[in-house]
């Protein structure tokens, strides 16, 4: 059965915010791409780190092409966030992480979606924590399931595990996440790393530019919504690691298979 999805206006309850609507031109949206969903099956994926911006509009995009979504978070506010855009929200500290409840969270799920972050003006132990050591303990409780889900990890353009000397800053977090990024590519999973440009509120494009080694630029955090989207319903991009930024190519014809890698 080929699902195509108009997007009403979805209220997400935002961290911090009243209760507001998505911008102009995000409340209303007919994905490009059909969704090939079994009307035997319904696919489930979890998102850990499920509170965020990005994460929430995945959520109900999710939620609208019938997918079963669990989100992983901390805070009760953000739970109820999570709630408020569809999911099933569960208590997780990316800080202290409960393993028994992080195995239970991803168990027997399609794909795990890693959308944490400890954010740039963060402290050096909060990058540590949250954006190398947490993502790497997720990817262990991936390689102990049977059938291990597929992990697509929302990493930053300028991820490099080579950067040497840093342990502060822009240059440290860029180095954690790609310390983070490269246990991923290296773990033997199936997975897609996704390196966007900076995120903005701006309403969507439905174009992106995708490549290798980019520089700068910004990316409507709805269009990596529905990039993402993409790469888990199609599913797509298997083993492909890739920097995204807005340009000119449509969202649904870009081809993912052409960053498809193995690792040195």
């Amino acid at each position: 059965m080929l699902l195509s999805i108009d997007r009403r206006e979805l209220c997400l309850a935002q961290l911090g915010k009243e209760r507001t609507c998505r911008p102009a031109g995000m409340c209303e949206r007919r994905f490009a791409f059909d969704l090939p969903m079994s009307a035997q099956y319904v696919m489930r994926v979890t998102v850990i780190g499920g509170s965020g911006r990005t994460a929430l509009l995945l959520t109900a995009d999710l939620v609208a092409a019938g997918v079963e979504v669990t989100a992983t978070i901390r805070s009760e506010r953000g739970r109820a966030a999570a709630r408020d855009a569809g999911a099933v929200a569960v208590g997780l500290d990316l800080e202290r992480i409960d393993h028994v409840a992080l195995q239970s969270a991803i168990a027997s799920r399609d794909a795990v979606v890693y959308a944490a972050g400890a954010g740039y003006g963060s402290s050096s132990a909060l990058k540590r924590a949250i954006d190398r050591d947490a993502a790497q303990t997720v990817v262990a409780a991936l390689m102990a399931e049977n059938q291990p889900p597929r992990l697509v990890m929302i990493s930053t353009m300028g991820a490099d595990a080579a950067i040497a000397g840093a342990e502060s800053g822009f240059e440290y977090y860029f180095r954690m996440k790609g310390e983070a990024d490269e246990t991923i590519a290296k773990s033997g999973l199936s997975w897609t790393i996704v390196r966007p440009s900076g995120l903005t509120d701006s309403p969507p494009t439905g174009r992106v530019h995708l490549g290798v080694g980019l520089d700068g630029g910004t990316l409507p955090r709805g269009d990596l919504a529905t990039l993402l989207l993409r790469i888990l319903i199609e599913p797509t991009g298997t083993h492909a690691l890739f920097d995204v930024t807005t340009g000119s190519d449509p969202i649904n014809s870009v081809d993912l298979s052409a960053f498809e890698r193995k690792w040195p």
